[in-house]
């Protein structure tokens, strides 16, 4: 399999108390990763889930990662256990994110020490924003909209704006062509 794809579906309430990816979880080191497999999703609504780590949303790690027409909103990391991270999206790895037509907006990152972003944290990834709005999402410590750490991002047509701080960290930070 190099391929997964998953399409037109919510996913909504769930619950980790102390990890990554309450919403989707792909590709861990207790998961065996296949080589080169890409993950298109389509078409989603990933709302109201909550966990302790980060990606609460959605949390890949050496995966190629295609998001088209979704929506990730109003997910929340607590910032549990010595971890912590993005409400919305958690990438990493040497691949690449392609966040395409989609929306991220009011997920946080809850903890003072969070410095990875509240809407998405990159890492180490090449992330490409087409098309999208990144807004409203919130992080204590660190960028509210983005974080790209040692990776790439390119934006093209797309709005990251009105991202909530309480510090002033901006809501992008990271290398990043427009």
């Amino acid at each position: 399999v190099t391929t997964v794809n998953l399409s037109g579906m919510t996913i909504t309430g769930a619950n980790i108390g102390f990890d990554n990816g309450a919403g989707i979880l792909a590709g861990y080191s207790n998961f065996p990763v296949p080589p080169d497999l890409t993950l298109n999703f389509s078409g989603l609504n990933i709302t109201g889930n909550s966990c302790g780590g980060g990606g609460c949303g959605i949390s890949t790690d050496n995966y190629n990662l295609n998001l088209l027409n979704s929506t990730v909103s109003n997910n929340s990391s607590s910032y549990c256990c010595g971890q912590g991270g993005p409400g919305g999206i958690q990438f990493s790895g040497a691949n690449t994110f392609n966040l395409i037509n989609s929306t991220v907006s009011g997920n946080t990152a809850g903890n003072n020490n969070s410095t990875v972003g509240g809407g998405i944290w990159s890492l180490g990834a090449t992330l490409n924003v087409i098309n999208s709005t990144i807004t409203d999402n919130g992080a204590n410590g660190g960028s509210s909209g983005v974080n790209v750490g040692g990776g790439t991002m390119t934006v093209r047509n797309s709005i990251i704006a009105g991202n909530r701080n309480n510090s002033v960290t901006p809501d992008v930070t990271g290398s990043v062509v427009s």
